[in-house]
């Protein structure tokens, strides 16, 4: 989930502890209004580790010589595709040596070591030395992981002495010089290549980010990858695709052939991506020469220096940090040099009682149909969840299991108040000015209703929060701009690009050592916990609602006044 933090993910560092508090609700009765969160325990502190300090000094990526190029490449795929041996490649770094690899064979189909495996979407910065911190729900700053709790993944984790909980994110810093051009984002395989994955990883791509898509020579693309580049292809998000396991798949022309064809057919602005043939085992880096001849007019490279120098070094003219955007945005027309759009002017006739009804009734069907996606999405969710309790195994996983929907569930309920919001300003301001909003005019009201929800949100010490459902179903709530940014897979947004804050849900620590719980006890513990969700959900979706209604309003009033959109 993105979090309206800046976006430098250590801006929480190297300074005093947040403000901030915790409260507990038992999931029983609702309190009205606002909830009084002060002078509760930090329940979210409450597994604190011995021996293990708080993070301070944490380099800021921001300030380093290259941050105004930097960009962040999301490597996604199918779980065992190779996404984290291809990371490990590009790093130059052998797989035994950083990242879990657990579940991936290698291109010789030898299976790879087993480790333990890792719900973490885990981002790679330039630093002198490599470090790792880990962000976990729950807690307003990250903490430090050695090397080999990185590769033990959840299970050093939920050791003793671990951070009580799988974090959502794990930053590594390393001195690989790839990092000098971009951040690397290895993305889980825990869970599958399912909606869940899709939602969390989509939510991570913006502006800023590209996709690097890896499949394997050993098959053609799956449906449910190719669903996922159809919503990749619906967003100005560069990409490129890299095929592995080519030394284990002599066929691997063919089903390069087959694969570009089913990425033309469902995703069409994505057929001019380039495509990396390669094999990320040591000593191995090439194609045989057999498969060159026949694939090279469909390839842009071989091998991992080639898909390396594709992301770090763009040819001249071409935007960073990949060479070639799949998707190029649509053309907009731009005024010449030092000449200023004349402002929208406010149509004639406007009255303030018929404008403050339309924005009324847009809020509140908004707000109504909000509400209904969200009680259907927990009721998806349940269903999906009670059926991984079937066996004794699925009840040990079942924390996992709920997380990872829980930070799918935020990123789509974010998503749509986000939309709806976007909704209610273009049909308000088409009944307040002479014309229908452009986009310039759109992005005006956006930056105005933000400075007024700036100015309505002052002295809310709960603006930013963090709900986590606790092991006896109730509802333990951590606030600060740091336990938000604790929830984002990829990287926190920028403060200044949220309109409204966004709603951030997870599992506390303890819920993690229940995974003894039989398979009744899970189910009650599930049911009971999904209620409790539905009705703080409701409350935060109303609280967002209101106050977009207090800023449309403030900005309409002072367009009407001005006779002309001055924002």
């Amino acid at each position: 989930m993105k979090s309206a933090v800046p976006r430098t993910p250590m801006a929480t560092l190297g300074a005093g502890p947040p403000t901030g508090s915790a409260a507990v609700s038992d999931g029983g009765a609702v309190p009205t209004g606002r909830p009084d969160i002060g002078g509760m325990p930090d329940v979210a502190r409450t597994p604190e580790v011995t021996g293990m300090p708080e993070v301070t000094g944490m380099p800021d990526v921001a300030a380093a010589p290259d941050a105004g190029r930097v960009s962040t490449v999301v490597v996604a795929g199918a779980p065992g595709c190779g996404k984290s041996s291809v990371t490990n490649a590009l790093l130059g770094t052998p797989a035994a040596e950083l990242v879990p690899v657990a579940g991936e064979s290698d291109d010789a189909g030898a299976t790879v070591v087993a480790r333990s495996e890792t719900s973490a979407f885990v981002s790679f910065r330039r630093g002198d030395r490599p470090m790792a911190y880990a962000y976990v729900p729950g807690r307003r700053s990250p903490r430090p992981l050695g090397v080999e709790q990185v590769l033990a993944g959840d299970a050093a984790t939920l050791a003793r002495d671990g951070l009580g909980r799988p974090p959502r994110r794990v930053e590594v810093l390393h001195p690989a010089d790839l990092l000098h051009h971009v951040n690397l984002v290895d993305t889980p395989g825990i869970g599958g290549f399912d909606q869940v994955y899709t939602d969390i990883v989509l939510d991570g791509l913006d502006e800023r980010t590209a996709l690097l898509f890896v499949t394997e020579a050993t098959t053609a693309l799956q449906p449910a990858q190719l669903d996922f580049l159809a919503q990749v292809d619906q967003r100005d998000v560069p990409v490129i695709f890299a095929l592995t396991k080519i030394d284990a798949v002599p066929q691997w022309p063919a089903v390069l052939s087959a694969d570009q064809k089913l990425v033309h057919d469902h995703a069409p602005r994505l057929a001019t991506a380039p495509w990396y043939a390669l094999s990320t085992r040591y000593g191995c880096d090439g194609a045989p020469p057999a498969g060159v001849e026949e694939a090279a007019r469909g390839l842009a490279g071989l091998g991992v220096d080639a898909l390396r120098r594709a992301i770090s070094e763009p040819p001249p003219g071409e935007r960073a940090p990949l060479a070639t955007p799949a998707v190029q945005a649509v053309p907009v027309q731009r005024k010449a040099a030092g000449q200023n759009p004349a402002a929208p002017r406010v149509a004639a006739g406007v009255t303030d009682e018929r404008w403050t009804q339309v924005l009324d009734d847009e809020i509140q069907t908004h707000r109504t149909a909000a509400g209904q996606r969200l009680a259907m999405d927990l009721t998806a969710i349940h269903a999906r969840c009670v059926r991984s309790t079937d066996s004794p195994e699925g009840c040990a996983r079942l924390a996992h299991v709920v997380d990872r929907e829980l930070h799918a569930l935020s990123v789509r309920a974010t998503r749509s108040v986000d939309d709806a919001a976007a909704a209610i300003m273009r049909r308000l301001f088409t009944e307040i000015l002479e014309a229908r909003p452009d986009r310039a005019a759109l992005q005006r009201i956006r930056r105005a209703t933000r400075r007024a929800v700036e100015e309505a949100e002052a002295g809310v010490p709960d603006w930013n929060r963090v709900l986590l459902v606790t092991s006896t179903s109730g509802i333990a709530v951590t606030t600060g701009r740091g336990a938000v940014a604790a929830l984002a897979a990829v990287a926190p947004r920028p403060v200044e690009e949220e309109l409204l804050p966004p709603i951030g849900v997870g599992l506390s620590a303890v819920c993690y050592l229940a995974g003894h719980r039989g398979t009744d006890r899970s189910r009650q513990w599930l049911r009971q916990a999904v209620q409790t969700l539905e009705t703080h959900l409701g409350r935060e979706l109303t609280w967002r609602f209101d106050y977009l209604r207090e800023a449309l309003a403030v900005v309409a009033l002072d367009t009407v006044e001005h006779g002309v959109l001055l924002a």
